[in-house]
């Protein structure tokens, strides 16, 4: 994902468009939310397999052979005249450069923590699996929306500002999804019975 992430960004800077990055990062959520609409639908299909979760995956794979179709048709075109650049200089540890990596890495900690156990909190404070597909949903779209937002918002609170803005709203949702009570079983069960 990284190196994909240094191919498609630098494309995009050398081609000299803006919204190739919003564009990759936002795919990110697009991702999430595609592939829990397939879960879901195939959930619903009641297909008679042996092991169901097999055509989840089978699903994703042309999901993601589509993305990938989608990029190399989207993708600006490499400009054949330009040169290698020169080797980067070596990495100077200045104090902000340190802050930013130790906020940096909070920052995907968190993300990646939740992120990883958002289905299983959903499943555990729900009545049946909508509420899981909808966690997963909405967190996709948040975090494909997130990157709009963060272009506008950039101009009027500068990046160490919305930077900021991110670290407090993820500190935030963590604390609320261990602090508050859950009401979604008899949410999900309310809206959601048969």
């Amino acid at each position: 994902m990284i190196f994909l992430s240094g191919i498609v960004l630098g494309r995009g800077l050398r081609a000299g468009n803006p919204h190739v990055q919003s564009a990759h990062f936002g795919g990110v959520g697009i991702g999430i939310a595609v592939s829990s609409l397939m879960v879901w639908l195939l959930a619903h299909m009641h297909l008679d397999f042996a092991s169901p979760w097999r055509i989840d995956w089978f699903g994703g794979a042309l999901i993601a052979f589509a993305g990938l179709c989608a990029v190399a048709m989207l993708l600006p075109k490499a400009d054949a005249s330009v040169s290698r650049s020169a080797p980067e200089k070596p990495l100077v540890w200045t104090r902000p450069l340190i802050a930013m990596t130790l906020t940096y890495g909070m920052f995907g900690f968190g993300y990646v923590i939740t992120a990883t156990f958002l289905v299983a909190m959903a499943r555990q404070g729900a009545a049946d699996q909508t509420i899981e597909f909808l966690a997963w949903l909405l967190t996709g779209l948040s975090a494909a929306v997130s990157v709009v937002l963060w272009r506008l918002a950039v101009p009027r609170f500068g990046a160490v500002g919305v930077y900021l803005i991110g670290l407090l709203v993820e500190a935030a949702g963590l604390i609320a999804t261990v602090c508050l009570p859950c009401p979604m079983r008899r949410w999900s069960a309310a809206f959601f019975s048969d």
